[in-house]
């Protein structure tokens, strides 16, 4: 009898664990099925694939001499936009969940692994996804959704060697192949790179010797080789220099003579102006559970203070992005706007607030390190456009790695929370229910 309602507690919860994907799935579904494709890059790269004599190889060694290293991912563009579009609709649904189901899978704790998958599915729905029609849904989601996907898959070995649990041969393949996949896009691939050498320090710092690694992570070692190996095949891509002369004379005639602070200082200003005034809700309520959980840590009002600028700022922020949004200005959604670092030193402050935020809640530990390291990391995938003359131009499409990363950033901190509190954690699911269904409405009335 003990044993049967072991065995039923245990599928209950499984069902509850698997619920929020397949709610999330269904309703990706039926937006993606009223998405209006056959817009944007879709377009040309249908054009491509239908000139007379295409051949997909040949083509591809044209366009990383003139212009992208990116020879997997146009592959796969190629080869989807050449299919009927359900097939595009059903598998960018699929890799939305697969995904949201990857980043859980790396940050939760699973005593409440139930808690984790609904949380992440909620975060999902505020972000808004209209943002992957930029440049046309086939193109932009396979230029950031897919990679993004493929490289939380990639992340996944660090916590099995950081628990100690082997990998097996299959999983190492498929591993790889996402790293790889993952890396083809250079924004996933500085995450990738910074990942995997910060945990390449952490486990040579934890086994007291750098050799230590050859012992006994060798997996690791191999990642980080397929990671190095990506940047230089990026580096080394004569299409690259191509392309950047040409979006310069489009875009930034004056890109080619900018200083490295120029660009630099571009990437930090458009950053800034990206996390509090371009995005929805998942900035704010990352700094608002870190206000939770230090007034609940600490008793010293000055940390309580200090934890309320970042919310203030986000809530302004906040303001700022829907009076611009529904401003009627014909390009409020599409284009970055253009501002001067020193008009952001206050928000640049309110970014170093929040660092200080995960010490005094973290700590000189593990945790202080893995939250303060993906909020770097978030920031440097938007700041690295600095450096490229599309910087303006872009659109918001290029903030999406970084908002995935501040959803693994609130992963982060509810290995601080405390479940067990009927009060705190009954807000928390009420607040994230309620931004994720007004996130989810969003959604539906803006992507179709």
């Amino acid at each position: 009898m003990n044993i049967s309602n072991t065995r039923s507690h245990s599928n209950n919860e499984k069902f509850l664990f698997i619920l929020p994907f397949i709610i999330l799935f269904l309703s990706m579904l039926v937006i993606h099925m009223n998405m209006q494709l056959g817009t944007g890059d879709d377009v040309i790269f249908l054009s491509y694939s239908q000139e007379s004599g295409f051949s997909l190889i040949q083509w591809l060694q044209t366009r990383y001499a003139t212009w992208s290293s990116r020879t997997l991912i146009e592959a796969l563009i190629i080869l989807m936009v050449n299919l009927p579009s359900v097939v595009w609709r059903i598998a960018d649904t699929v890799v939305i969940v697969i995904s949201v189901a990857a980043l859980t899978k790396l940050l939760m704790r699973r005593k409440y692994r139930i808690y984790y998958s609904a949380f992440f599915c909620l975060l999902f729905l505020m972000l808004p996804y209209r943002y992957m029609s930029i440049a046309g849904w086939i193109a932009t989601t396979l230029n950031y959704m897919w990679p993004l996907t493929a490289g939380l898959i990639a992340l996944y070995p660090i916590r099995k060697i950081y628990e100690g649990r082997p990998i097996k041969p299959a999983e190492g393949i498929l591993y790889c192949a996402c790293l790889i996949f993952a890396c083809n896009s250079e924004q996933m691939a500085v995450v990738l790179l910074l990942a995997y050498a910060g945990a390449a320090v952490y486990f040579s710092y934890k086994n007291h010797s750098p050799f230590a690694l050859f012992r006994n992570c060798k997996y690791l070692l191999l990642q980080l080789i397929f990671v190095i190996c990506s940047f230089i095949y990026i580096f080394t891509c004569p299409g690259n220099s191509v392309r950047i002369q040409a979006e310069s004379d489009m875009w930034l005639p004056e890109f080619m003579d900018l200083t490295f602070w120029d660009k630099a200082s571009h990437g930090i200003s458009i950053t800034i102006d990206t996390m509090f005034f371009l995005q929805d809700f998942v900035l704010l309520a990352m700094v608002a559970i870190l206000f939770i959980l230090i007034c609940e840590k600490s008793k010293k009002r000055r940390w309580h203070a200090l934890s309320a600028l970042p919310v203030i700022a986000c809530v302004i922020g906040l303001a700022v992005f829907f009076r611009t949004e529904f401003s009627g200005s014909p390009d409020a959604g599409e284009t970055l706007p253009q501002t001067d670092i020193i008009q952001q030193l206050p928000l640049i402050a309110v970014c170093a607030v929040i660092i200080i935020e995960f010490y005094i809640l973290f700590g000189l530990t593990e945790g202080f390190a893995l939250s303060s390291g993906m909020f770097i990391a978030a920031l440097a995938t938007q700041a690295m456009l600095g450096f490229s003359p599309t910087i303006f131009a872009s659109g918001k499409r290029t903030s999406w790695i970084m908002c995935y990363l501040f959803i693994a950033c609130i992963g982060i901190l509810l290995s601080k929370w405390n479940f067990n509190s009927r009060r705190l954690t009954r807000f928390l699911c009420t607040a994230l229910s309620l931004c994720g269904l007004i996130g989810l409405g969003i959604n539906f009335l803006t992507c179709i």
